[in-house]
This record gives structure tokens, C-alpha cells and sequence, in this order.
């Protein structure tokens, strides 16, 4: 190793420690204003002969000796996924299937045979191909007849070719690697045979093999079409249940910015009985971060084709097919992923007592936190871990760097973390495993981010009145959506909509209707407005209604008013007066958007015939607050919708959404911190100007398009959480734990009880709103705009905003405010829960303001 490495590794390793060692001292004090912006330390991790061995990482022998390692990393939801299973979790607990042997146990008899870990592939002396899986008997079992063969078609739907029989096949070894590869040509059949070549290229690796199935069509008469083609697979034995979804992993970009997800594959998984599973994981080139039809195109047992149609095509589907025969109490799930990345170990994160709900946001003071590593080869692996927890102000917290542990094949490691740091909020977990290479695995390096929160025991109690909601909790057939609403209610959401997207989701939807009213959550229902929609949910207890969103976008995007108005009135307006205001519900009219104003006087000559106004003010990036007067802006548009009432007559109003988007790599938008504090001001600014109740978009990143990620686009990235990953976890944002202190806080806000804070509030520079509570008396919430953003200014100038980890402060200057009080001492507490005392002096105090907002108990 460079010696300069070295040294560079030595003076980090000692810098990591001191950081840790004057972080302890803070944790003694109060949080509320410490500063952020500790520098992140190099991500290089030692490892190999050459590198000192530091303290063994497994120190986990009592801590998980009722808790097996891994078990957690996946509990909970699934991410996008779609489960077709025939059996239910206790009828597949129970099966356990006595399998035939497959004809890939006698090789001898075979015209070709290669054997891996735990599968084996073969070809038969009849040309036909199996890949088989050894379960944990050892007996091999037959899965699939081979990679794949392809169904070729065009536009119209018209077959044009079909894959079929073996014509030839050849080995070769890599010379790099020392890995085997089969290449495997197949005839063609139909009326472009001739011009069509299909060739599938094997590669075994020890625990996984990639098919890489590639295609070569030429003609000049049709277009060939990706959705109406597909890649074929042939199951040999029945598998039980069927499943998938997709993986993301993590990426800290270069410039220092947050860290995001990045797409790794989409993935399908068999399972064949309660020990066996195969898992699909496509990472083709071709293949979208985003698809909008994405269960369709995922069938049970062929994989979709994703090349550009046209008369001439050449492309290929790769894929890495994974198997597990895993005792009950290990995640085959995390094992498999690893397999498929050709890495001799499994890496992750875990919650030593992992919550009800798949998230990482704790109602604690402490947590136990385990990093698992596990060994899935049958030799011993050399690894090297680094990590390091951060707080919401930049201080590292806890850390370590463990190099050349040896992790023993067929078993695991375990660092467990007791992390207790005496105060709440959210705290980020980097995590850097690397390994020696094996002789069969090459080195790998791994890189994990892990939100966390911790929120502190507390029971709302003001449910029915509390005025805050979250949109677009998703209640869908593919969604952990009883995990979402435990967490919902965890953090204080009491106010919901419940958004089927048809008739046909209505079953659905009214489990996730009992479990929201089992969290003690409000709800309204959204939809067009038609009778079976309205009589089918009121059944359910749901008695107010918004029918359709955002019809005047529309117009505001170029479209001619009137002709938009008289459509949105026939289809929406008109079926939401007959079924759900005569029929003495309560009516809410589509969602304004941005209080357009030629809008309102076309609705205020039916002002009588609905009950409440729905807005959905928006403005990134400005912030809500900016002082000015334009339409894309949060504070305009309710200034606005007040001109409004004020001109046709009063009604309730209700804020269904409003918000701002994180797209990492789209900076025109907001960062993490932003997006907390953003959101905090928004819902203070729309009570303040009469709103009754205020709903942020959206719960978890989504978008309403299709399935999957994209870190450039706005719309996928509203989220309070992220969208659950691989195995199911709900990590937070930091906008999700700034909600949850604002609710504890506020949930007990009387009605139309928060008013502007005159005495303090310029409209400009400083900004203040006293909440009226039942439970803490006047909260003053308060921030300061002295620093404004690089892109919070019309016309922007400095369109991107800049670029900072999660942990460091956007904020770069604060204004000191005197406020007065007739107490000895007012508490200030911060968006993450942590509170700092002033002392009161003349009857003043001074508090030091950023554009953060801040709850103050004692002022007046």
C-alpha cells in the first residue's frame, strides 16, 4: 500500500477520534443553535497485509444471542412490490416440498455441465438447457429451462419471430477472471428467421450466474416492438409465491451534496418453499429508473424487453440470477442481493429491536444498532469496516474503524452500537465495508447511508382537532400501506385522503381506511365524484369529498378558460353538487391551484352549491415567505385566496397539498434541510391566514406516473420519507422528524388559533406566529429571513442552491430578536425536538434567529 495512504489514513483515523472525544462533551449541552459543518473524513478503509489490524469489529456476542444477525434488515414492507402468492405467510411457513431430482445429478449423461456453489447448469443430451439449485439436503433441483427465449413482435401485435432449439454452443474461460462463460446460439422461427440471430451468454460466477440474452433483427417491412416482445422463461418445478420490486443503492456525490439513491435493478423473486428462492436481478443499460407500467410489463415468468422499436434492433437483456436455500431465521433477500454483486459478504444495518412498522424512526431516547456483515462464501474473508454517525448539527456522534477482520465462512460478524446521545433528532449512519479478494470473489466495497431518527415517548391526544395532515399516503395493492399508517401516526398525522385510483381499488382502500381510523385519523375521500364512488366509501364512515384536482393548471399552462371551466364543471363540479352535496355530505371543490384568480370568478357563481375550498399553494424554490407578489409563490397564493373570500364570502378551507421536492441532482429545487424547514413555514403560514387544516405532499417520495426513481425530477421526490427501499425500510427525511416536533407541539392548536405575531413579525426580515394550544399555551414560532438562499429570489440570479450533506447547516447568518416576557426564563426548542433555556433580563430575552423555525414556550 502507498505509504502516503497510509499516513493519510493514520492522521484521519486520529482526527475521527478527536472529533468523536469533543462531541461527547457537547452532547452535554443544550442542541438547539450548535453550529454544523464538520467536514467528512476520507471514505479510503484500509484493508490487506499491508494494513495494520486495529480492535476485532465483532463485539456482538451477548447483544444478539435471542436476535439473530440480518433477521432485521428487511422486516417489515417490501418496496414496490407485487405479490401474487397463492399461499399466505402461514401456509408457505409450513411448506417445505419434497422436490424431484433433477437429471443434473447424473452429469455424466450430459452434453454439457457446470457446477457452482449451490446451482448447477447443464445441457441435455436432447439440447434442451436447466439451471438447477441444490437445496439444503444437497440435492439438485431443476428451476428454469435455460436464460430465457425470445417472442419477437411488432407494433401491431403481429408475431415476426420466436426463439427456439440449441444450434450451437461453446466455452471459454477469462483469462482476468479465471471465470467460465457458455456461449449458446439458437434457431430462429418465422417469416424474418433469415435476418434474426439469438445468442445467450452465460457467466458463472461461484454463487450467481449472468445471462446476458442477446438479439439481432433486421427487416424492412415492420417495426419491432419492445412492449409487445419479451423474454420467456420456462419454470420446471411450481414455485409458490412470486414477488418484485426493485433495488437502489447510495450515492455521495462528488460535489458534497446530499446523499441519494441511485437505481441498481429491478428484481423478481420465486419462491419455491420456505427455504428456496430464486431472485432475477435485471441491470440491463437500457433498462429505465422509471417505468411506467411497470407491473404489466412485469409478468410472472417472462422479462420485459426495453430496446427503441424499429425496423432493425440489436440488444440484449442481462440479468443476474441469484439462488437461496437458507435456513428460517436468515434474510435470504439480503443475501441474494449481495450474491448477484459478486461479493463474498452481505453488508447492512439493522435495529437490534426493530419497530412494528419497517422505519427507522425510533420513539425512544437510545437504540441498539447493529452493523451485520456475513460471510456468504465457503471461505474465510478479510474485511475492514469504517463508520461514522452524525447529528443534525454536524457533530459525529459515534464512529469507528476496525481493519483486517476476518469474517469465518458460512457466518457473521456483528458490530453492535449502543447509541444513547441525550437529546432527539435525526442522525445519519455512513457506513464503508471493503474486502480482500478471495480465490473466487474479487474485492468488493460497499457504501451504506442510514437515516435515523429519535423522537422521544409521546401520546397525541388532540387527534380530532389537530389541523395536520400529510398527502398521498399510498393505499395501493403493492404498497406496505399498514406500515405507512403506523407510521403516520406516529409522527402525528391526523388528517388524511384516501385516493384510490378506481373502482376496482375500492377493496383495497377500505383496509387502508380502517387502519387510518385506527391511527384516529380524519379522512376525506378524492375522486370524480360519482355515486358508487361516494355511497361506497361513505359506507365506511367517509362523509366529506373532494371531486377532482387541479383542473385549473390547465389554464395556467396555456389552456383557454372557459372551455377548461365548462369541462371541469360537467365532469367534476356537477357530479360532486348531486352525490355528495345533496346527499348532505360535506362538498369540497377541486383543489385550486396556486389560488388562480380568473379561476374563482368563474366558481363564484356556484359559491353556494359546495361546503369548503381545497388549495394547493406551491412555490419551490422560492420560500413560502419570500416577499413577493407572483403566482408560483405559497404566501401570494393565500393572500390571494383571502382577496377571494373576502369578494364572494367566506369558507373553509383546507390546504390538501403543498410542499417541496429534494431531486438531489436537480438543484433548482431544495435540499433535505431545506425542505424541512420550508415545510414548517408553511403550514404556520397557512393557519395563519384561516386555513383549517394543512397537508403537506407528499409521505414518501412517489410519483404518480409509474414506478421507480429519478433523482433529476421534481415530481418523484416530495416525500417526508424516501420510498421504502429493498427491504421494506421507511427511512426519514429530515422534513418527516421537524413535522413530528411541530405536532407534539402544536397538535392541541384551537381552532383558527394561530395569528401573526405583530409585535415581532416585519412581514420581511423576521417572521413570528403564536399558536393559541391547549396543552402549551401560546407557542411562538418564529424564524428569520436576514440570509435568504442563493436560488430564494425573483428573478434568479443563482439558480442552484448550494451543496451540503444533510448534517450541515444552510444557514449562514442569524439575527438576534428581543422578545418580551414575564417569566424568569422562556425555552426555545428547535425543529429536532432539542430544547435551549434563556434567561429573561428586564423583562426581554434575546434569541438568536436563522432561517430555521423555532417554537418558543414564554414569550408574549
Amino acid at each position: 500500500m502507498n505509504i502516503k495512504r497510509l499516513i493519510c489514513i493514520g492522521l484521519a483515523t486520529v482526527l475521527l477520534l478527536c472529533s468523536f472525544s469533543a462531541c461527547k462533551q457537547k452532547n452535554n449541552t443544550d442542541k438547539a443553535n450548535v453550529s454544523s459543518g464538520a467536514s467528512d473524513n476520507s471514505w479510503d478503509v484500509p484493508i490487506g497485509k499491508d494494513a495494520d489490524k486495529t480492535e476485532d469489529f465483532d463485539n456482538a456476542a451477548e447483544d444478539i444471542k435471542n436476535n439473530t444477525p440480518g433477521q432485521n434488515i428487511g422486516t417489515g414492507g417490501a418496496s414496490g412490490v407485487q405479490n401474487t402468492s397463492v399461499k399466505n405467510d402461514e401456509e408457505l411457513d409450513k411448506l417445505l416440498t419434497d422436490f424431484p431430482e433433477s437429471e443434473l445429478a447424473a452429469p455424466e449423461k450430459l452434453l454439457y455441465y457446470y457446477e457452482g456453489s449451490n446451482y448447477s447448469y447443464g445441457i441435455t443430451q436432447s439440447l434442451g438447457e436447466i439451471i438447477a439449485f441444490r437445496d439444503r439436503s444437497g440435492k439438485l433441483v431443476d428451476a428454469i429451462a435455460g436464460g430465457g427465449l425470445y417472442s419477437l413482435a411488432s407494433d401491431s401485435g403481429r408475431a415476426l419471430v420466436n426463439e427456439y432449439d440449441i444450434s450451437s454452443y461453446s466455452e471459454s474461460v477469462s483469462s482476468r477472471t479465471n471465470e467460465t462463460s457458455l456461449i449458446v446460439k439458437y434457431k430462429a422461427s418465422g417469416r424474418y428467421s433469415d435476418t434474426t440471430s439469438f445468442i445467450t451468454t452465460y457467466t458463472f460466477h461461484q454463487n450467481y450466474i449472468t445471462v446476458s440474452a442477446e438479439i439481432a433483427f433486421e427487416n424492412t417491412q415492420y417495426t419491432l416492438s419492445a412492449s409487445r416482445s419479451s423474454l420467456n422463461r420456462v419454470f420446471l418445478n411450481d414455485y409458490a409465491s412470486f414477488d418484485k420490486g426493485f433495488n437502489t443503492d447510495w450515492e455521495y456525490p462528488a460535489d458534497g451534496d446530499d446523499p441519494y439513491k441511485t437505481m441498481d435493478a429491478w428484481y423478481t423473486e420465486h419462491t419455491f418453499d420456505k427455504n428456496n428462492r430464486m431472485y432475477t436481478y435485471l441491470r440491463s443499460s437500457n433498462i429505465p429508473d422509471f417505468i411506467t407500467d411497470y407491473y404489466t410489463r412485469y409478468p410472472e415468468t417472462a422479462l420485459p424487453v426495453y430496446f427503441s422499436d424499429g425496423t432493425g434492433v440489436s440488444d440484449a437483456v442481462v440479468y443476474d440470477l441469484v439462488f437461496e436455500n437458507v435456513a428460517e431465521s436468515e434474510n435470504p433477500k439480503y443475501r441474494a442481493l449481495f450474491a448477484g454483486k459478486n461479493s463474498p459478504i452481505a453488508a447492512g444495518v439493522e435495529p437490534i429491536d426493530a419497530n412494528t412498522e419497517a422505519s427507522s424512526v425510533f420513539k425512544s431516547d437510545s437504540v441498539k444498532l447493529n452493523l451485520n456483515v456475513t460471510n456468504i462464501t465457503d471461505e474465510d474473508v478479510l474485511f475492514s469496516v469504517r463508520y461514522d454517525i452524525r447529528d443534525y448539527y454536524g457533530n459525529i456522534v459515534s464512529s469507528g474503524l476496525y481493519v483486517n477482520s476476518t469474517v469465518y465462512a458460512g457466518i457473521d460478524a456483528n458490530r453492535v452500537i449502543n447509541f444513547e446521545p441525550s437529546y432527539h433528532g435525526i442522525f445519519f449512519l455512513n457506513m464503508v465495508v471493503v474486502t480482500d479478494a478471495t480465490s473466487t470473489v474479487p474485492a468488493f466495497g460497499w457504501k451504506e447511508f442510514y437515516p435515523f431518527a429519535l423522537i422521544g415517548d409521546y401520546v397525541y391526544t388532540s387527534s380530532e382537532t389537530s389541523p395536520f395532515g400529510i398527502a398521498q399516503i399510498l393505499g395501493g395493492a403493492n404498497e406496505p400501506y399498514q406500515d405507512y399508517l403506523t407510521l403516520a401516526g406516529k409522527i402525528g398525522v391526523a388528517f388524511v385522503r384516501a385516493t384510490p385510483l378506481s373502482l376496482k381499488d375500492i377493496p383495497n382502500s377500505v383496509a387502508w381506511i380502517n387502519k387510518a381510523k385506527e391511527e384516529k385519523m380524519r379522512i376525506f375521500g378524492t375522486g370524480q365524484g360519482s355515486k358508487q364512488y361516494i355511497d361506497t366509501f361513505a359506507q365506511y364512515g367517509i362523509k366529506e369529498f373532494v371531486t377532482g384536482n387541479e383542473q385549473n393548471l390547465e389554464v395556467i399552462q396555456g389552456a383557454d378558460l372557459e372551455e377548461t371551466f365548462s369541462e371541469y364543471y360537467k365532469n367534476f363540479f356537477v357530479p360532486g353538487y348531486n352525490n355528495v352535496k345533496l346527499q348532505g355530505y360535506k362538498s369540497i371543490c377541486s383543489a385550486i391551484s396556486n389560488a388562480y384568480t380568473p379561476w374563482y370568478e368563474k366558481l363564484s357563481q356556484y359559491w353556494d352549491k359546495f361546503d369548503t375550498i381545497a388549495l394547493h399553494p406551491y412555490g419551490y424554490p422560492y420560500s413560502p415567505d419570500l416577499n413577493v407578489n407572483t403566482l408560483w409563490h405559497v404566501e401570494s397564493a393565500l393572500k390571494r385566496h383571502v382577496s377571494a373570500l373576502k369578494a364572494y364570502g367566506d369558507k373553509e378551507t383546507y390546504v390538501t397539498e403543498t410542499g417541496y421536492p429534494t431531486p438531489a441532482r436537480n438543484k433548482t429545487a431544495v435540499g433535505l434541510r431545506t425542505q424541512a424547514d420550508y415545510n414548517i413555514r408553511c403550514y404556520m403560514l397557512c393557519l395563519a391566514y384561516g386555513v383549517e387544516d394543512v397537508m403537506a405532499y407528499c409521505f414518501t417520495d412517489y410519483s404518480n406516473k409509474g414506478v421507480g426513481i429519478d433523482p433529476t425530477e421534481v415530481e418523484f421526490n416530495f416525500g417526508c420519507f424516501y420510498y421504502p427501499d429493498y427491504y421494506g425500510r421507511i427511512l426519514p427525511k429530515p422534513s418527516a422528524i421537524a413535522y413530528a416536533n411541530m405536532t407534539r407541539l402544536l397538535e392541541s392548536v384551537k381552532p383558527n388559533g394561530v395569528k401573526t405575531a405583530e409585535k415581532y413579525d416585519d412581514g420581511n426580515s423576521v417572521r413570528a406566529f403564536a399558536a393559541d394550544t391547549a396543552d402549551n399555551g401560546v407557542v411562538t414560532v418564529a424564524w428569520s429571513n436576514c440570509a435568504r438562499l442563493s436560488n430564494d429570489e425573483v428573478p434568479i440570479n443563482r439558480p442552484d442552491r448550494p451543496a451540503l450533506r444533510p448534517w450541515q447547516n444552510q444557514w449562514t447568518k442569524s439575527q438576534v430578536v428581543a422578545f418580551d416576557t414575564d417569566k424568569n426564563s422562556v425555552k426555545v426548542i428547535d425543529t429536532m425536538g432539542n430544547s435551549k433555556t434563556y434567561t429573561a433580563n428586564n423583562g426581554k430575552v434575546s434569541i438568536e434567529l436563522n432561517g430555521a423555525p423555532v417554537f418558543i414556550l414564554g414569550v408574549k
